[in-house]
């Protein structure tokens, strides 16, 4: 075969390969459109910045099912839906901060029972804005009065209050002001894990000026009177800073 011919013969192979090279990688990059665009410096010194054509066809298509509806029946009405729980048998709940209460949907999403109503009493809430379990209990947590109201899972019947810092209106003081302290889970020993936001010009000021809030995260006691253990703190800068009203 003539040198000169195989030679050429390679030369093309290699363009071939290049150009398909520069084809597949402007597939995968299309980045590469980002070239005489107007961005923001910001956005420029993005590392592994890529920027995608208005154009250009999604890869991948996201679609919802309807499984399972739970709602308003001919006999049961809801006031105004909040936070909602799901327990290990798949039973669902779901606080009605209209009317005070905590509906109950099996699995399926049929109505099973209504918890609680509105009240000071025991069993009684006036705001509901959580759920806990523990132990074969539903530990339900009204912020107004900051305490827990536990209720038996089999039975739905109440069962006992625990009042965070009985003696302080479950708020924890500090010179600047008194702070609510919200709940996050329940550990294996019956302990809280709870936190509490201290925020710039309100509780407190720090001295690093890119603070502007903290969140502080505490054991609390089984009987919520007493702090066991502070866990940590977190600290964030937040878009538009909280001030004194």
């Amino acid at each position: 075969m003539d040198i000169t011919f195989l030679q050429s013969k390679i030369g093309i192979m290699i363009g071939i390969l290049f150009l398909i090279g520069c084809s597949v990688q402007s597939r995968e990059n299309p980045g590469d459109s980002s070239q005489g665009l107007d961005l923001p410096e910001e956005i420029q010194a993005i590392e592994n910045l890529t920027v995608y054509p208005a154009d250009q066809p999604a890869s991948r298509k996201i679609e919802f099912h309807r499984e399972t509806t739970f709602g308003e029946t001919d006999e049961v009405m809801i006031g105004r839906a909040g936070r909602i729980a799901i327990d290990d048998s798949g039973r669902l709940y779901m606080a009605d901060h209209g009317r005070l209460m905590v509906h109950v949907f099996q699995p399926d999403g049929s109505y099973l029972t209504s918890i609680g109503r509105d009240g000071d009493g025991p069993g009684e809430f006036r705001s509901v804005q959580g759920f806990l379990f523990h132990k074969e209990h539903l530990y339900v947590y009204d912020s107004a009065p900051r305490r827990f109201s536990t209720f038996a899972l089999d039975s739905f019947e109440y069962r006992e209050t625990i009042q965070i810092f009985p003696d302080s209106d479950g708020r924890i003081e500090h010179p600047g002001g008194a702070m609510p302290i919200q709940p996050l889970s329940i550990r294996e020993d019956g302990t809280f894990l709870v936190y509490y936001i201290q925020i710039r010009g309100r509780y407190f000021e720090p001295e690093d000026p890119d603070v502007d809030a903290y969140h502080r995260f505490y054991l609390l006691s089984q009987d919520g009177r007493r702090f066991l253990d502070r866990i940590f703190q977190q600290r964030y800068s937040i878009l538009f800073p909280m001030r004194p009203d």
